[in-house]
């Protein structure tokens, strides 16, 4: 079935994810990879809405590997982790970006697993909601059978390239491979430099996009309380 926030944001051709012009060396991207995942364990999310991610934290809220909270949450502020130690390239790739970074993790979506329509209220670049983080994302393992939308538009990421996807929006996910889905997932402060990675014609559809991000995220709300009933109907009525 195609939610109303689908419809809305096609008839309104807004574009919510775009690649941006930064060189990943994918061979020591890899490398980096597998040195953290040989030494540490994957955490599940802490609510089980998103039950399908697990996570790797290489920058977190108190510097610890398994939290995947926000400092919004925990009341600690973001520091490196061991992880980190064992990314070389990863790290130098993370100085090298010109502005703050908040949570650094390797996230993971297992064969199957479903991630349903959501928003994450304010990751966004745009200036006028006021944002402090944005989210980015550098695919490292994935598979063409994954579908992954932001309300309308299709998410057809590739590993190695760096992306941006505006998850203020609706967005839903599903693995349909028989392998895990693994990012590099970053969220930074979206001040000028990083915002002049992207196509003028990307940063002068902000307007638009505000207009349209209101109705989205109250549509969605109606949409998971819909999912909800329906969940309890089905419960009462299949006693």
């Amino acid at each position: 079935m195609t939610e109303i926030f689908e419809i809305a944001t096609k008839l309104g051709s807004l574009e919510l994810n775009i690649s941006l012009p930064i060189k990943i060396d994918q061979k020591r991207l890899l490398a980096d990879f597998h040195n953290v995942y040989s030494n540490f364990v994957e955490t599940g999310h802490f609510d089980n809405i998103y039950g399908g991610w697990k996570s790797i934290g290489l920058i977190t809220s108190g510097g610890e590997v398994g939290e995947t909270r926000n400092e919004s949450m925990t009341n600690k502020p973001y520091a490196p982790t061991p992880a980190l130690e064992f990314c070389p390239y990863i790290k130098k790739f993370l100085d090298d970006l010109p502005t703050q970074k908040t949570r650094i993790r390797f996230m993971s979506l297992a064969p199957g697993a479903i991630i349903d329509w959501h928003h994450d209220n304010m990751l966004t670049v745009d200036k006028m909601t006021g944002a402090t983080e944005a989210r980015f994302h550098i695919p490292i393992i994935t598979n063409p059978k994954i579908s992954f939308k932001m309300c309308h538009d299709i998410c057809k990421w590739e590993a190695g390239n760096f992306y941006y996807a505006d998850f203020s929006f609706p967005h839903a996910v599903k693995n349909n491979s028989n392998e895990s889905r693994i990012h590099l997932v970053m969220d930074l402060m979206p001040n000028d430099e990083i915002r002049s990675l992207f196509p003028e014609s990307f940063l002068q559809a902000e307007q638009k996009r505000h207009r349209f991000r209101m109705f989205c995220q109250k549509a969605c709300s109606v949409y998971l309380k819909r999912q909800k009933l329906q969940a309890k109907l089905s419960n009462y009525f299949n006693r």
